[in-house]
């Protein structure tokens, strides 16, 4: 939540002027994202010894906010804000 929190306290005209336009939606979005299938999908891949060491894939190795401050930030403000 603290990333998100420094652009709230933009007006909505800052934020599109600024290229928030692009994220807005999802920024004050009251909606929930359900990643079941994709769970499910993941549990089938690693019962699979074959496909589990070509595609398993878990979500929660990732350090989210490694991610989203070294990679997903840079890159929205080199190609989206510019």
């Amino acid at each position: 939540m603290l990333l998100v929190e420094p652009i709230r306290i933009l007006k909505e005209d800052q934020l599109c002027a600024t290229g928030g336009g692009v994220i807005q939606p999802y920024l004050f979005s009251k909606s929930f994202y359900d990643d079941m299938n994709t769970e499910k999908l993941r549990q089938v891949v690693k019962e699979n010894e074959v496909e589990a060491n070509i595609f398993y894939f878990d979500p929660k190795t990732i350090d989210w906010e490694d991610y989203f401050l070294h990679t997903h930030l840079p890159g929205a403000v080199k190609h989206v804000f510019k």
